[in-house]
């Protein structure tokens, strides 16, 4: 199954500080949650202003232990291919780390992710940018089989 997701994260120079994660999967089962363990005030005053107040924070709060149990379950124990945009390699680092070390993620999650072409103008709203990476994925993927012929 394939499973397109979105995160925001503070970087900091040492770790990287998971605020917010949405994923949509190919049957279009939604996933979003904000993590009750950031700290807003390392983030800088512009992305306080422009990202973490258009979050919604008072709602879905988990703490980091939490989000993985739910993505266990959203995931299942089928086989996941998991899908962002060329600038998330934070975002994926962030998704591990909720599971703890590399050896320590489900089985089923893969050690890496298929990068996606960025496309689409980038909305605010995490699952609105996973649903585009899903539908740049869709698109880009029409046009390498162009008569419905996808593998």
């Amino acid at each position: 199954m394939r499973y397109f997701y979105e995160t925001e994260v503070i970087e900091l120079p040492h770790t990287i500080d998971l605020v917010a994660i949405a994923i949509v999967s190919e049957d279009r089962r939604e996933y979003y949650s904000v993590s009750s363990e950031f700290d807003p005030f390392r983030a800088s005053p512009t992305y306080r202003k422009q990202v973490l107040d258009q979050l919604g924070l008072e709602t879905n709060r988990r703490p980091r232990h939490r989000i993985a149990q739910d993505l266990r379950q959203f995931f299942g124990t089928e086989g996941v291919h998991l899908y962002s945009r060329f600038s998330s390699t934070f975002g994926y680092v962030a998704l591990m780390w909720l599971f703890g070390d590399q050896e320590s993620r489900p089985v089923n999650l893969p050690p890496f992710v298929h990068r996606v072409r960025d496309t689409t103008v980038c909305e605010v709203n995490l699952l609105e940018r996973a649903c585009g990476t899903r539908c740049d994925f869709l698109n880009q993927e029409s046009a390498k089989y162009p008569k419905g012929k996808m593998v």
